[in-house]
């Protein structure tokens, strides 16, 4: 797909789609947060299935695109601005499609969690960029440590990712974006050298326990932007990109503040989208 004139921006192309969320606990300085947890627009999502099992998300939940036909969808634009409240920037948003999820994994237990995989990916189903990150279901007591073991891109099973966690601080915490070291630099999990994605998870271990209770989730990353200002709206133009969304992605936001920012903030985002 290509965009060569004006005419292929014409309005009847374009899908603007607004959202709105509201902060639910105080922001760690530099750890990520999924904002697909937080009441808003869309309402939250709260990975509420069977424990261990893996799920998928329906589209008409998450931020709102295109609805699902022979067209091809891509990102065009994006603009985020809070209520200049204190500390509310600059942050990070990284635009994902959620893919798969394995809820309920306790976090009290050291005995290892088997996953079961009846429902596979329903999109980017070779694997290949999908990555994984633990988002906090409950609230739990301390610090914890983790073995993963999963398939990757190649199919290849018995691959093994580990790492380390802070407490569960709240709902939509991304677990692995913090534990100290290069963890706080991005929400996801680092995989076993070589590897470029994920198909699937079929096991989880806490080798300490951190407590209670978190999600995994598998999503494929698709466009970054950041709020800079307090109480200026940031615009983000995704040419030459402009990245490719799939009918019935489920798009979420994950989030990074560099400072400790206040609960109870709201930050409204506007996504244009451009179909073929």
């Amino acid at each position: 797909m290509g965009f060569a004139r004006f005419a292929d921006l014409d309005d009847a192309k374009i899908y603007q789609s607004l959202w709105r969320k509201t902060t639910s606990l105080t922001a760690v300085a530099n750890y990520w947060y999924d904002d697909s947890m937080l009441a808003g627009t869309p309402p939250a999502n709260f990975y509420a299935s069977a424990p261990l099992e893996a799920a998928t998300l329906d589209y008409r939940d998450g931020i709102r695109h295109w609805l699902p036909g022979s067209h091809s969808e891509h990102l065009l634009e994006s603009m985020v601005f809070g209520g200049a409240g204190t500390l509310e920037a600059p942050a990070q948003f990284l635009l994902a499609d959620y893919l798969l999820y394995y809820p309920f994994i306790d976090g009290d237990s050291a005995d290892a969690q088997d996953f079961d995989n009846t429902v596979t990916l329903p999109r980017f189903t070779d694997g290949v960029g999908v990555r994984m990150f633990l988002a906090v279901q409950g609230t739990g007591g301390g610090n914890g440590a983790y073995s993963i073991s999963y398939t990757n891109q190649d199919g290849v099973s018995g691959r093994t990712a580990t790492g380390s966690v802070p407490v569960p601080g709240g709902s939509g915490m991304v677990l692995t974006s913090g534990g100290g070291g290069s963890n706080t630099r991005a929400p996801f999990i680092g995989l076993q050298s070589g590897d470029t994605g994920v198909r699937s998870v079929e096991q989880f271990t806490w080798t300490v326990q951190p407590g209670g209770i978190s999600a995994l989730v598998l999503c494929k990353p698709l466009a970054q932007f950041n709020y800079l200002e307090i109480g200026t709206a940031a615009e983000r133009v995704f040419f030459p990109r402009f990245p490719a969304i799939h009918g019935e992605a489920f798009l979420g936001l994950l989030r990074c503040a560099s400072l400790a920012t206040p609960n109870a903030r709201t930050y409204t985002g506007l996504l244009t989208t451009i179909r073929s």
